[in-house]
């Protein structure tokens, strides 16, 4: 059944590190999140499949990041409540689908990201969820990961051509750095610190 925005607003969400068993849900919902990415920044399927890595990932991709230390995939799954039934007209009450998820890496490499800090990657929610809270939500969540890992920064790379993802980037309080090609298209780094009373002391 569709996920539309008056059901997901209803949901009840548990946000946790993913599992293996997750991972082939995660990247279904990633691959569904990047092409509705690629269409509103301007690329075509072609073009796609060429530059967004995303798109080219699979389980054992996802297997070997859960590997890594200093790494987290953190993923949204709908909790079915009575109000979510009432609102999507179903009845029931079960564990849903996951609508979202995101990585967080504390050492991207490459120069990306100077510590204490960490390199915000993957964060996609299904394209018939969206602006229902969701990735704020994810988004909170993995602010108390970075507060864990000591991480006061946090960056993020997003398509200058696609400002829905920026305006809703820039909403959660992150700051153009500068501009890139490296990918065949246009993109924007973006920084986001955390605030001083949610770091450790």
């Amino acid at each position: 059944m569709p996920c539309l925005n008056k059901a997901a607003r209803s949901l009840d969400l548990s946000i946790r590190p993913a599992a293996e068993a997750d991972l082939p849900e995660v990247l279904a919902v990633q691959r569904s999140a990047m092409r509705q990415y690629a269409r509103n920044s301007g690329l075509t399927a072609l073009q796609a499949e060429q530059q967004l890595e995303a798109l080219r990932e699979t389980v054992a991709d996802l297997q070997a990041f859960l590997r890594q230390p200093g790494q987290v995939l953190l993923l949204a799954r709908a909790v079915a409540t009575a109000r979510a039934a009432e609102a999507s007209g179903s009845g029931g009450s079960q564990e849903g689908r996951v609508l979202g998820a995101l990585r967080l890496q504390t050492e991207p490499g490459k120069g990306v990201v100077p510590g204490p800090a960490a390199y915000l990657t993957r964060f996609v929610v299904r394209p018939d969820c969206q602006s229902a809270g969701i990735g704020r939500a994810l988004f909170d969540q993995a602010c108390v990961w970075l507060k864990q890992q000591a991480c006061q920064l946090v960056y993020l790379h997003t398509a200058a051509a696609n400002p829905r993802s920026t305006r809703f980037y820039q909403s959660l309080g992150f700051r153009f750095v500068s501009r890139s090609f490296d990918r065949g298209y246009e993109r924007e780094l973006l920084c986001f610190r955390l605030p001083a009373q949610i770091m450790p002391e």
